[in-house]
């Protein structure tokens, strides 16, 4: 039981650790972001090929007699190749909710600011966050 224990904490400290410091995960983290999400599929087109290329050569060093340790970056390289393809296949439909929600709040702002009402607090939390519409509030209470 104390095993399976420690093999957990260890897991989920290394997995916290690449998540913070590991370079693609980094990419796949801003690419996930209101700014780069335009930017995950052309970024997608581009190092999928780089790193399966490198896959290749890399398993064709190994068939030549490389030393066995570069089976492990070539292993890495796949998938790094799959973390973006899947995460280029998975950005139109993350694209269009983050769309329709946007859509939805600014329809709610708007009829609740046409009743004369004052938008709720997690309304409100939002409105915070995306410039354009706290600007639009504060011009209307003329704050």
């Amino acid at each position: 039981m104390i095993i399976f224990i420690v093999a957990w904490c260890l897991s989920a400290n290394i997995c916290s650790y690449l998540q913070a410091y590991a370079p693609t995960n980094i990419a796949i983290a801003w690419l996930r972001t209101r700014r780069g999400i335009n930017w995950a599929i052309p970024a997608a087109l581009v190092v999928t090929p780089g790193c399966a290329w490198a896959a290749d050569a890399l398993v064709s060093i190994l068939d030549r007699g490389g030393p066995p340790w570069l089976g492990f970056f070539a292993m890495l390289c796949v998938w790094n190749a799959f973390k973006f393809t899947l995460n280029a296949l998975i950005t139109p439909f993350r694209l269009a909710v983050s769309r329709q929600r946007r859509r939805r709040l600014k329809t709610l702002l708007r009829s609740q600011m046409e009743r004369g009402q004052q938008p709720h607090s997690r309304d409100r939390s939002r409105r915070l966050r995306s410039g354009r519409v706290a600007l639009a509030s504060c011009r209307r209470t003329g704050t």
